[in-house]
């Protein structure tokens, strides 16, 4: 398909979905027109652990002010962890800095909310005076981040415009941050629940709840998959396509140069959905294009590279929705969603049907020296979760030092450098 067609599909769906957003912004209004119902105070304080919270929450402070330090921090540390992992992995490119601002601004504005709501239902329940200032008071800031009546900025409906827009620059990567923003709302949730000992059944779930369905409703991942599939489409198949390929994986290697470089090469292969493998046979077929000195000093080092690296088409397994995956929902007690994301990697693209590779992995990950990849799950936990899930049955846990270190161990290590090149 040519780039202008392509440009033509792009801009017909924005359309269509701009349509779409201010049809259900319109019908959110339209049922919101009258004042939402702020759920009832012993609701919200039946689902508390009172008893636990008045522990942290009245540590009052010399001013005589109610000390949140304890709940700022656990936020603060959760968001500068996050913030460190993405912008580390540099997964987002440009918009790292939109994503940075998602969690600065959005995030924290969503836990000051809570903890503002969740500390005057304790009021209440402590018969402290003036308790509806914060309980109140914290639901119309909700119902205004919510956008439920008109004039306010910072809202939800900012934050999904920014998807939408950068949906329309680059679907892939739009698709992306929007899976991260769903995964980082799901955390908060969980993180409210343990940190700030608000139950399960407590009514501030309800609006966790929307937001994570309004960021799904945002971009539509079937669009996203129609024009992921017309990318790999449009791999170099003419001699004027390989050329500028060609070009584009010298970059700006000299024809002189002593010690070429290759720290650009993955990203032109992911751009360009081409295997190392394909990318090689490319640049044979078209050494005849090169003097001999660009052949010799960079055209044979880069084939050399191209053989040694063994970079695959990035799996796009993330697009998928939970029905259609092969792989069961996260489970925080196994792992942290970064890490399952690198489990499910390594058993698509390293398992290859034998036994011995599925308990691989887990020694793999209870090794990894990366920080960002927590693994907690015993080998009973992992076993039960592969026979529950996969229906294969570990009994031998042989780890066969002398392979596993010569072969499984360097094999595992480009499959989650190629995985993470895949999010950048």
């Amino acid at each position: 398909m040519y780039e202008n067609e392509i440009i033509y599909i792009k801009n017909a769906i924005k359309n269509a979905m701009d349509k779409e957003l201010d049809k259900n912004k319109n019908s959110v209004n339209s049922n919101t027109s009258m004042k939402p119902t702020i759920p009832d105070v012993n609701l919200f304080i039946n689902s508390m652990n009172n008893s636990v919270f008045e522990k942290v929450i009245f540590q009052d402070r010399e001013d005589g002010r109610v000390n949140n330090f304890y709940y700022q921090t656990v936020f603060e540390n959760w968001a500068i962890t996050r913030i460190e992992e993405f912008t580390s992995s540099n997964q987002f490119g440009e918009r790292t800095k939109w994503m940075r601002l998602f969690i600065k601004m959005y995030c924290e504005h969503l836990n000051r909310i809570t903890i503002k709501i969740a500390t005057g239902a304790h009021f209440n329940f402590k018969n402290k005076p003036k308790w509806d200032s914060n309980y109140t008071g914290g639901f119309l800031d909700l119902f205004h981040f919510l956008d439920y009546s008109s004039g306010y900025n910072n809202t939800i409906d900012s934050l999904l415009m920014t998807l939408k827009l950068n949906w329309n620059e680059d679907p892939i990567r739009a698709t992306k941050m929007q899976s991260y923003c769903i995964d980082r709302i799901k955390e908060m949730k969980r993180m409210v629940e343990v940190n700030y000992f608000i139950k399960k059944d407590n009514p501030i779930f309800i609006y966790y709840d929307e937001i994570i369905e309004r960021i799904e409703k945002s971009i539509d991942i079937e669009l996203t998959k129609v024009l992921l599939k017309e990318k790999k489409q449009q791999t170099p198949k003419t001699d004027s396509e390989k050329v500028k390929f060609v070009l584009a994986i010298i970059g700006d290697n000299k024809w002189n140069a002593t010690s070429p470089v290759f720290h650009h090469i993955k990203g032109v292969l992911s751009q360009n959905q081409i295997s190392s493998k394909e990318a090689r046979n490319i640049m044979l077929d078209l050494k005849g294009m090169h003097s001999p000195d660009v052949n010799r000093n960079v055209v044979e080092p880069i084939i050399e590279y191209l053989e040694r690296i063994d970079f695959d088409i990035p799996n796009d397994s993330y697009l998928k929705n939970e029905e259609e995956s092969q792989h069961p929902k996260h489970d925080p007690n196994m792992w942290n969603v970064e890490c399952y994301n690198l489990f499910k990697y390594l058993f698509e693209n390293y398992y290859k049907k034998t036994k011995r590779q599925i308990t691989n992995i887990w020694f793999y990950l209870k090794e990894v020296e990366v920080d960002k990849y927590v693994f907690i799950a015993t080998k009973d936990v992992y076993s039960d979760f592969i026979k529950t899930n996969y229906q294969i049955e570990l009994k031998n846990w042989d780890k066969a030092p002398l392979k596993y270190a010569e072969k499984d161990l360097g094999t595992m290590n480009n499959h989650r450098i190629n995985y993470e090149d895949s999010l950048k």
